[in-house]
């Protein structure tokens, strides 16, 4: 029974990952009318879209912002075993870990997303 839940929580958890990365980007894939002339199919303006890096700094930023909201989650995860831990050394070193292994990560995302934005800022100039 357990690994069947723990492919369920994966398959949920994959779903709404995506259902969520739709709705932070579906902006980007709106049309807009005012890029179109309305006189006929001769006088059709093609609106330029954003450039390639534009897009992969943007899809960048989104994942550093989702890993890091996990790692967040993992820190007060492991405070709830730490806290809930009832002098058990075994749930205490799990807790300790756990939050170790979130600053550990909440760090490697923040020091990524600086690195990211600086060589992409310095690419487009």
């Amino acid at each position: 029974m357990g690994i069947k839940n723990k492919k369920i929580n994966k398959i949920v958890f994959c779903f709404g990952l995506m259902i969520s990365n739709l709705l932070i980007c579906s902006n980007a894939f709106a049309e807009t009318p005012s890029y179109y002339a309305r006189e006929g199919a001769s006088s059709i303006v093609v609106p330029d879209g954003p450039d390639l890096m534009t897009i992969i700094k943007n899809l960048l930023n989104t994942t550093f912002g989702v890993v890091g909201v996990i790692a967040v989650v993992m820190m007060i995860i492991g405070g709830f075993y730490y806290l809930t831990s009832q002098g058990s050394p075994e749930r205490v070193q799990k807790g300790k870990n756990t939050i170790l292994y979130g600053i550990v990560g909440l760090i490697i995302v923040l020091s990524a997303f600086a690195i990211v934005n600086f060589v992409l800022s310095s690419l487009l100039g």
